[in-house]
């Protein structure tokens, strides 16, 4: 076994055992701050509800404004969770990259299993299947804010 080999098995090992290995999600906020604003996802799991806000300086305080919100199960979010690997985001923390001169930092945490905490964070520099767990939840926000929009037309002829 080469020193590469080793070197990558412990890696792997260090990988594995920081892992969090999801059967139930509890809550879960993802906030993500741009240069043009911050950003906030909550999942509760007591009220499957799934939010996005949008962080608003008011009277000396950030103050979380509502974007989108939808019933979203625990089984969905536990799937989305499944699909984008998250149970390997524990501890994972993406230093900005050089020369990079501007990103999307993000500061992740979820309560899964009764008491388990995830939590990750980076600056331009993210974990695997980050993006499709942002991009998925924007989707199904706003297919429901559409099919809500859609309803509304119907009830108004």
């Amino acid at each position: 076994m080469s020193i590469f080999d080793k070197f990558r098995k412990t890696v792997q090992t260090a990988i594995n055992e920081s892992a969090v290995e999801c059967f139930f999600v509890g809550e879960m906020t993802l906030t993500l701050t741009r240069m043009r604003g911050e950003w906030v996802y909550q999942f509760d799991g007591n009220t499957e509800e799934l939010r996005r806000c949008r962080v608003v300086y008011s009277n000396g305080e950030d103050e979380l404004v509502p974007e989108a919100s939808m019933f979203c199960s625990k089984q969905t979010m536990l799937d989305l969770f499944s699909a984008c690997e998250i149970h390997r985001w524990n501890g994972f923390h993406g230093e900005h990259p050089r020369h990079v001169q501007d990103g999307i930092m993000f500061r992740f945490e979820a309560k899964v299993n009764g008491g388990q905490t995830i939590c990750a964070d980076g600056s331009a520099n993210y974990p695997r299947g980050y993006h499709d767990f942002v991009r998925t939840m924007d989707e199904m926000l706003a297919e429901h804010d559409m099919t809500e929009a859609s309803n509304r037309n119907n009830q108004n002829h």
